[in-house]
């Protein structure tokens, strides 16, 4: 007894470490450690008179009943901080339902570009843009969202001022060229698009981006706010959606995580 208690003792914590790294969770694929001194939220306040996109569906809020439960009864798309899956040509659509949590934890880099935008809705970025910043900065990693700072969410709180609307009650905003779109997405093999505005002027479309069959679709977040307060490089965006079944586009929370 004496000597099969002596290997018990021995052998079982052995045995307790080998069991716990069998069942322990695999890491999913774009998984790393986060590390941060602050955060910086990116998105706006849900609210009935927020800007609307012309033709969309205005936002009904339901006040709180005796329970203190708020209810949203209608929000048209893409108002507030919204996020969109843009699915490669000849790929089926991905829905926001089936992006695994590891997809929406993506790192970041910034473009700040307010001295040309924030008071000329008819900046668009280019290419040139890019290449300044990779002059600075170093080339722009695969995989990582690309955040626009155009400083035009000072506009936020006067939907007049946010739209711009021409007499055609078109939108005109500062956006993306298309070269810049190529640049970025087939060229750099980004993951997506970040802007402190609406995205009607950005030409990401399935049918002007070639199918690649290692990005099947990629991210579109539009009207974040205090994009400028992140660094050019080094930030980690978390972004929180609403498992809508079958649906391309939610509201979203977006935090960044500032080393």
């Amino acid at each position: 007894m004496s000597r099969w208690w002596f290997y018990v003792k021995r052998f079982l914590p052995i045995l307790i470490v080998l069991v716990t790294c069998s069942l322990a969770p695999r890491s999913e694929p774009g998984l790393h450690t986060v590390q941060f001194t602050r955060m910086v939220d990116l998105s706006h306040v849900i609210k009935h008179d927020m800007p609307h996109l012309p033709g969309s569906a205005l936002t009904r809020i339901m006040p709180a009943d005796q329970d203190n439960r708020t209810h949203i009864a209608q929000l048209g798309a893409p108002n507030g901080t919204w996020l969109s899956i843009i699915s490669t040509a000849g790929v089926a659509p991905v829905t926001v339902e089936q992006l695994a949590p590891y997809e929406l934890l993506t790192e970041v880099i910034v473009l700040d570009v307010r001295d040309d935008a924030q008071d000329n809705s008819a900046y668009r970025l280019g290419t040139s843009d890019i290449v300044t910043w990779e002059q600075q900065h170093g080339p722009i990693p695969a995989d990582v969202l690309v955040l626009l700072a155009t400083g035009w969410d000072i506009r936020w709180t006067t939907s007049a001022d946010y739209l711009h609307l021409d007499a055609h009650q078109n939108v005109q905003v500062p956006g993306v060229s298309a070269a810049a779109v190529d640049l970025l997405f087939r060229q750099r093999r980004v993951r997506g698009l970040g802007l402190d505005l609406p995205a009607t002027q950005v030409a990401l479309a399935p049918e002007v981006l070639p199918a690649m069959t290692t990005r099947p679709y990629w991210l579109l977040l539009e009207n974040l706010t205090n994009v400028e307060q992140l660094p050019p490089t080094g930030a980690t965006l978390a972004i929180s959606v609403l498992k809508i079944e079958g649906s391309a586009h939610s509201p979203v929370r977006t935090l960044a995580l500032v080393p």
